[in-house]
């Protein structure tokens, strides 16, 4: 073992300075044994270069973890003294050089990963891996896939790092390397814990630990401990976790390893965050973001930082909060991870919206979701679990395999006869034969029926996208008769729509036409979403067209009643007919001259946002569909009427937004929270109130599914 001392590093350019190395040296050579002896000769026409390009290497074993920088430049030594000898080096000198360089380019990787640099990490590991396999130094090339699947991960490719961790599994097992199988199994597992497979990430978690505590490894059961601490913390085993982390801490501290101490602090935070104890949390975080700024650990480092953040934020101590969270965006962009970029800007989202700076919110809300949206992860899922499960049958087939050749030894230790071992062998063999047959019948079994079920995947495949392709052809016809953008500006130069239909078609429609100084809009929510409120949607529109264009009716409520009674006639609507379908409208009318403001309404309200007051008036709507039987006769609908002030605002709406679950508690928004929300942004452009509008729905709705079709209609006159 070699200890680092600050000295040490420019050893190779003063002379006097060897004698420690070249003691440390010696020592290693006489502990190697037999491995000294055939390189004896090498060492001895080499000099002493060769000697320090050993012990620089097993220093750098030794201190990477502490002392990284010094790390960085041991293996840089190694890779300019290596450079000596390749141009012209053969037989042992060669495969010498080869070995020591590719540990070296292995170590520059993996301290790059730590100092968040893992886009220049990936080349070093491939040099490293190509002289390895030069040499067939099989352990040396499964140490580098594995570091190769982790600077993958850290760089979000998970498909790649999944496929450098198998690599790296399958060289292992190869060469019984058990405690090497319990690290890749470790970072499998995380990978799976990433991807929402808590079950199968704990197997390998408690497989890593069992391995580990053979071999009385604390460093390797202290990362095993934090592993299952953590998923039991998402499985909301509060205390369960916290037990295990003290655990951890106890044998990071043994080891003296810093940087998982600080990785410890922060998932305790991450406990008592979760448990709402955010002071102590925050007294956590602060440890953990001391000691990584000590190692100089940038991803622990943009981690902590929007950590802290975001408890300052919840503290209501928002400048604070601000200042954390912006540090660990900007680290986060550095070593340019989407996944801490898109929690930063989430956390600086509520930040400000907590602070009441919307446009700043707003802002890290398009950011959030820009990141969100390129980390789609369904793919990584499936290759993850498809690997799983090919790793849990080679190790069910090994422990087999295991099992088999340990009663065989002790069947024929315990035999006294030769004869009676050959009978057993030959009956061993009989058995082995049947279950072969067996097997392989099975096997014929399978594939018949992985063959029947493939060809009945794709009938269905197919039949799904004909249906989804009529779908999207629907859509077409459906967006060909809502209005365009250009034809509502020349009607209503100051509005905006918000429309988020629940499926590919919607149930909802909005409408606007003029007919002589009166311009006319609705917004419309027929029953149902998707392809039968699609089909209803259309039915709305052309009585709308009708009631307007072909017969002049110039009055909302009149057009209402004739909208009723066709529709009534159309789905043949009386007392005892099965389909009682029908469409809830709040209809408006403005004159553009008096601005007198003429409405009528089917359950759905109209709101109307004073200049001055900033206060909302909401004329009701009559309390029936349009489309709706009563005893025999239709009722007709109410007019209503209101004159309205330059720079008051209108807004129809469907029931989709205030009906939308979401928030802390899976609630309602509601249509309270819906007219404080218009009334606070009355005052905003209309385009910055839709945006705003939107912004608001999905917060609230959050990972939760939208349960319906979302329509909301404003202008400004």
């Amino acid at each position: 073992m070699f200890i680092c001392r600050p000295d040490y590093i420019w050893a190779v350019n003063r002379p006097i300075a060897l004698i420690p190395i070249l003691l440390l040296c010696s020592s290693w050579w006489l502990w190697a044994g037999t491995k000294a002896d055939s390189l004896a000769g090498v060492i001895a026409d080499a000099g002493h270069d060769t000697v320090l390009i050993k012990a620089y290497n097993d220093l750098c074993e030794e201190i990477y973890s502490s002392e990284v920088d010094s790390a960085l430049q041991l293996c840089s030594l190694v890779v300019q003294l290596t450079d000596k000898y390749l141009a012209g080096a053969t037989g042992a000198l060669k495969t010498f050089c080869f070995r020591e360089r590719a540990q070296a380019l292995n170590n520059l990787g993996a301290m790059l990963d730590y100092k968040g640099d893992s886009k220049n990490s990936i080349p070093l590991y491939k040099q490293s891996l190509e002289l390895s396999m030069a040499i067939n130094d099989l352990k040396q090339v499964a140490r580098t896939f594995n570091n190769m699947g982790y600077a993958y991960k850290l760089l979000g490719n998970v498909t790649e790092a999944l496929n450098h961790y198998e690599k790296s599994l399958e060289i292992k097992r190869q060469l019984n390397d058990s405690a090497g199988i319990a690290n890749t199994l470790n970072n499998i597992g995380i990978i799976l814990e990433n991807n929402g497979e808590l079950d199968q990430a704990l197997m390998n978690y408690r497989q890593h630990l069992e391995i580990s505590a053979r071999q009385k490894n604390k460093r390797n059961m202290a990362t095993a401990l934090n592993n299952i601490a953590t998923i039991y913390k998402k499985q909301k085993k509060y205390s369960d976790a916290l037990d295990l982390y003290t655990q951890c801490m106890k044998l990071h501290e043994e080891t003296g390893n810093k940087r998982g101490i600080a990785q410890v602090w922060n998932n305790m935070g991450n406990v008592y965050s979760l448990q709402d104890s955010v002071e102590k949390a925050l007294e956590y975080y602060r440890k953990a973001y001391e000691l990584a700024e000590a190692v100089r650990e940038k991803s622990f480092i943009a981690i902590m930082l929007n950590n802290i953040g975001s408890c300052y934020g919840k503290l209501g101590r928002y400048a604070l909060g601000e200042s954390y969270s912006l540090k660990g965006l900007k680290v986060a962009r550095e070593v340019k991870n989407p996944e801490w970029i898109r929690n930063a800007a989430e956390t600086l989202k509520n930040i400000y919206t907590g602070w009441g700076k919307h446009k700043q919110a707003l802002e890290m809300y398009d950011l959030y979701i820009l990141m969100r949206d390129s980390m789609s992860n369904e793919q990584s899922r499936k290759s993850a679990i498809r690997q799983q499960i090919r790793h849990e049958y080679e190790m069910k087939e090994a422990e087999a395999r295991a099992a088999q050749e340990k009663k065989d030894l002790a069947h024929r230790a315990e035999s006294e006869k030769q004869k009676l071992v050959i009978y057993s062998v030959i009956g061993g063999l009989c058995l082995l034969s049947g279950f072969s047959f067996l097997l392989f019948k099975r096997f014929r079994i399978t594939q018949r029926q992985k063959a029947i079920i493939e060809k009945q995947k794709l009938i269905v495949d197919e039949k799904n996208k004909d249906i989804t392709d009529s779908i999207r052809y629907a859509k077409r016809i459906q967006d060909a008769i809502l209005p365009s953008e250009e034809s509502i500006r020349a009607l209503l130069p100051d509005c905006f729509v918000l429309y988020k239909p629940k499926d590919i078609v919607s149930g909802d429609l909005y409408w606007v036409e003029q007919w002589g100084n009166k311009v006319f809009f609705a917004a419309v929510d027929c029953t149902g979403h998707g392809v039968p409120g699609a089909f209803m949607s259309i039915v709305a529109h052309n009585l709308l067209n009708e009631a307007l264009l072909e017969q002049g009716i110039d009055r909302p409520a009149l057009i209402l009643n004739a909208m009723n009674k066709k529709l009534s006639r159309i789905l043949k609507q009386r007392p005892d007919a099965k389909v009682r379908d029908g469409m809830d409208i709040a209809l408006c009318a403005i004159d553009r001259k008096t601005l007198l403001l003429e409405f009528a309404g089917a359950y759905n309200p109209v709101w109307i946002v004073g200049k001055e007051s900033r206060e909302v008036l909401e004329i009701q709507g009559d309390k029936q569909p349009v489309g709706h039987f009563t005893e025999g006769e239709l009722k007709l609908f109410s007019h209503r009427e209101v004159q309205l002030k330059p720079g008051d605002c209108v807004y129809v709406f469907s029931d989709g937004y205030a009906d939308q679950f979401g928030g802390e508690d899976g609630k309602k928004f509601k249509s309270r929270r819906l007219r404080e929300s218009l009334a606070s942004i009355a005052a905003l452009p209309l385009r910055e109130q839709k945006q705003s509008l939107e912004a608001t729905f999905e917060s609230w709705k959050g990972r939760l599914e939208q349960i319906d079709d979302v329509c909301v209609m404003g202008a400004r006159f």
